[in-house]
């Protein structure tokens, strides 16, 4: 049996020589071709290539791209078997066997693919070595062939992906509309499936992959081409792609069973299906369910769950107490107040369940804890925070409970009093009237509602704030506590001038009155919160890659319709990004993509503060100084680069070349 090892080139020799070497020295002679396909490479590839015995090659004119590339090579491959490669990768020991053994052991099995050191979809694993001698050693290790250590996966990477002939000919070749590249192992993955094969990812087969060691001077451009790739992608499906293929590992490791272990779980909004694969993979003795309302993401998923098309109601058609787990995604899409109830009465006894909510949503989780300690006295509630928000796992009946406090307030006498009023209104806001009916015949102190309005703000119920400090206010239109904090509320959601009209109502303008003067008086806008979690959520997708330019475009939604300061903006990233320097990067290149200058000029020059030395960073700006006309500026940032490389080099002399009139 003979595989056709199709690799695309475009310059990078040093990374061809590797790679081609490696197969010849790490695969059996006779049991392979290699195919090359040079896009016009300009480096010295061609006439290496040319020199090179037992390959095929094909010289193209122009850059012809990934998937036509691809397909150039599939039309004159001779083997039972294609295999797509990255030419920047390293193959190891054993790797075609082990990959092969995977691809023949069911019929269903359309395509498989390797693990590696730098690579999406959960495809990389942590390495140890630090050249390629000790590489290989890692790769001998680890390249044992072990079907304990295949997982199906719902899409594979296309760094190394080896795919059946009789697969081939039915799905078809790449599809080149995603042309020069990005999408098309996603669509292809897509197409495998729908003709009823399996995709597995083969742990047991390691080969290494420089991948993309840091952002590049092509970045602007590769997000443009990621952003039209992407709507070209959920345009051909009428899909959404992250939906289509999320793998929430978060949410596995919630489920702390042993291995043999038998349980039954039921998604609700299961997307693609992902997130039940992985528990597949993790407990093959389960038995899963999915409920998803969107039709066209559930693709040859039977064999590893039953997944309902349908909304929330569907659950109806399960009997009570059926399931060990309930998971719940997208809660908010039916809302809060009748959750509990309708979920868990098909959790059995000691099951549990396990809310998803977003950044934009924590302002819930106290109104789904309340539910739950309502619904069942001896529950605990785990909270774990997450890159895009918090998940609660709720577990039922367990005896150690302690009732957890709602509110925290230092009078003891007036706490229990508060704490009703707190329970009372996170099961129905709209009761407030009848609070203030109570209120005005017991004759409670104004105190006490000051003291409500602050627990209802600790609780998120921001909207009752408002109405129970003006219901003071109508009591008593100089209460200073009053006056000061409705001042601190409408500063906090941006109502700064109304808030400086409540402070200016106080006749003992004392220190503490001055000090919320000079926190009203900073042009800073201290934006709602559920603004500040929403950017924070948005920002870290672009941080960890996830749907980067709709992210952006989100934020940029945010940034213009409140008109969010600039400093608000750094505050949300110095405090919660980590890798501050690529997303301030990345704004920058969007903004710029959008033709915002002076939003791009100011994450720039934010990124360019943290590390002046950051090429990419000093590239970037110094180009958009460029194209502004601020020649001087630009060339002294690239100058004060203690490393220069040769597109920075470029950039100097293009500019110098215009300065002195070509």
């Amino acid at each position: 049996m003979k595989t056709s090892i199709i690799i695309l080139t475009y310059n990078k020799l040093d990374y061809t020589k590797l790679c081609i070497n490696s197969i010849k020295k790490y695969t059996k002679k006779g049991t392979y071709e290699i195919i090359v396909i040079d896009n016009k490479s300009t480096d010295g590839t061609i006439e290496w290539l040319k020199n090179e015995e037992e390959i095929k090659v094909i010289f193209n004119d122009e850059n012809l791209g990934f998937p036509a590339g691809c397909n150039q090579g599939i039309k004159i491959s001779e083997g039972e078997n294609i295999l797509l490669l990255n030419n920047d990768t390293i193959v190891t020991p054993n790797w075609l066997e082990n990959l092969l053994n995977c691809l023949y052991s069911s019929e269903d099995i359309g395509a498989v693919g390797a693990i590696t050191n730098s690579c999406s979809n959960y495809q990389a694993i942590p390495v140890t070595y630090k050249n390629i001698d000790e590489m290989i050693e890692f790769a001998k290790n680890n390249n044992k062939s072990d079907s304990d250590m295949w997982e199906e996966r719902l899409r594979l990477i296309g760094f190394c992906m080896l795919i059946k002939r009789e697969v081939v000919n039915k799905v078809g070749f790449l599809d080149e509309r995603f042309t020069p590249g990005n999408f098309e192992d996603d669509d292809y993955s897509l197409r495998i499936r729908k003709a009823g094969y399996r995709l597995m990812l083969c742990k047991d087969t390691f080969i290494h992959h420089f991948g993309s060691i840091s952002f590049g001077k092509g970045t602007e451009k590769y997000l443009e081409l990621y952003y039209k790739n992407l709507k070209k992608f959920e345009e051909k499906w009428s899909l959404n792609a992250m939906n289509l293929n999320e793998i929430r590992k978060d949410i596995t490791m919630l489920i702390k069973e042993d291995r043999s272990c038998h349980f039954t779980l039921l998604h609700i909004n299961c997307g693609g299906g992902g997130t039940l694969l992985d528990i597949k993979n993790q407990y093959p003795k389960s038995t899963l369910f999915g409920i998803e309302k969107e039709n066209n993401l559930v693709i040859n998923t039977n064999h590893f769950a039953n997944i309902k098309i349908g909304d929330f109601t569907t659950i109806s058609q399960y009997n009570e107490g059926f399931f060990d787990y309930i998971i719940f995604s997208n809660v908010y899409e039916i809302g809060y107040k009748d959750l509990i109830k309708k979920v868990c009465k098909y959790i059995k006894d000691n099951g549990s369940l396990i809310i998803i909510l977003p950044n934009q949503f924590i302002n819930k989780r106290d109104e789904i804890e309340y539910q739950v300690y309502k619904y069942s006295s001896n529950a605990i509630i785990e909270m774990n925070e997450t890159y895009d928000g918090i998940i609660l796992k709720i577990n039922f009946h367990h005896e150690d409970y302690v009732k957890r406090k709602y509110i925290n307030i230092k009078d003891e006498e007036e706490t229990e009093l508060i704490q009703s009023m707190i329970i009372t209104l996170l099961d129905d806001e709209s009761k407030l009237k009848q609070i203030f009916d109570d209120f005005e015949s017991n004759k409670y102190s104004l105190d006490i509602l000051i003291r409500l309005s602050i627990a209802c703000y600790e609780n998120k119920m921001f909207d009752l704030v408002i109405p129970i400090l003006q219901k003071v206010l109508e009591m008593d239109e100089n209460n200073k506590d009053a006056l000061i904090n409705m001042s601190l509320f409408l500063h906090q959601i941006g109502e700064v001038e109304l808030a400086k009209n409540f402070l200016n109502r106080i006749a003992d303008q004392d220190e503490e009155v001055d000090q919320i003067w000079q926190l009203l008086n900073d042009n800073s806008i201290n934006f709602n919160l559920d603004i500040e979690q929403e950017m924070k959520f948005l920002l870290r997708r672009i941080e960890n890659d996830i749907q980067p330019v709709e992210s952006f475009d989100k934020i940029y939604q945010l940034y213009k319709e409140y008109s969010i300061q600039h400093s608000d903006f750094s505050s949300v990233i110095e405090k919660d990004i980590v890798n501050r320097e690529k997303v301030l990067l990345l704004i920058g290149l969007n903004s710029y993509r959008i033709k915002d200058y002076e939003f791009a000029l100011f994450a720039l020059i934010e990124a360019y503060k943290l590390n002046p030395q950051n090429l990419d960073v000093a590239y970037n700006l110094a180009y958009m100084l460029y194209r502004l006309g601020e020649n001087e500026k630009a060339v002294g940032i690239l100058n004060d680069l203690e490393e220069k490389d040769e597109e920075i080099i470029a950039l100097v002399n293009e500019i110098r070349m215009e300065n002195y009139g070509g």
